[in-house]
């Protein structure tokens, strides 16, 4: 029998998406508060203030080697990284049938180890990256505002690479200590935010899985 845990995921999408109709192929770096910027030991940009649209995004979104880095995976996925090699750290949210979640590229990777470079399972074989099988997830809520859209459920560990292990904690977001986020790299796209068309993605700059 498979132990299985909690998933939970929140994305705050419509107060901080970008569009991909953006033109720009550099990153546009915003504001970040100066006490974050004053305990930097490093100056190199900040996980959380890189935006980039979708279809201009660059093989690696951290490639800098300092600190932690550079990232373990890649973000410009497709049909070529699609399988269950993929390291693929572009993660996709659209709908209850249609996301990804964060999971070991190891087997058996304790979350709190393996946070910098987690990679991308998805439901769909449609965005480049490992699959989620059907049978891991086995509760889902799916809840969708104006703000964000914040999902709870159970999944099988183990399905996304991830021990059974009670106790083991990680926290995977664009922050952290070091401002380079959990993963390294990792950024986020949802084509179901408020202010979404439905079918460009765009994305999303405030996450917690």
């Amino acid at each position: 029998m498979h132990a299985h845990s909690m998933l939970i995921a929140i994305l705050s999408l419509a107060i901080s998406a970008i569009s991909v109709t953006d033109s720009a192929h550099s990153p546009i770096i915003t504001a970040t508060p100066t006490r974050a910027l004053a305990n930097r030991q490093v100056q190199t940009p900040i996980l959380s203030t890189l935006q980039y649209p979708y279809t201009a995004l660059p093989y690696q979104v951290y490639p800098y080697q300092v600190l932690r880095g550079p990232q373990f995976g890649y973000n410009q996925c497709n049909s070529t990284t699609l399988g269950p090699k993929s390291n693929c750290q572009t993660l996709i949210f659209n709908a209850p049938d249609d996301f990804c979640l964060w999971g070991s590229p190891d087997a058996n990777g304790e979350i709190g180890n393996v946070e910098a470079k987690v990679v991308a399972y998805c439901t769909k074989p449609y965005h480049g990256t490992r699959l989620i099988p059907p049978d891991a997830i086995t509760g889902l809520q799916w809840i969708r505002t104006s703000a964000y859209i914040q999902v709870t459920g159970f999944i099988n560990n183990s399905a996304i690479g991830l021990d059974n292990k009670p106790g083991n904690g990680g926290e995977l977001d664009p922050h952290g200590a070091d401002l380079q986020g959990n993963p390294l790299g990792g950024v986020v796209y949802s084509n179901g935010t408020a202010d979404s068309d439905g079918h460009n993605l765009v994305q999303v700059m405030n996450w917690n899985t």
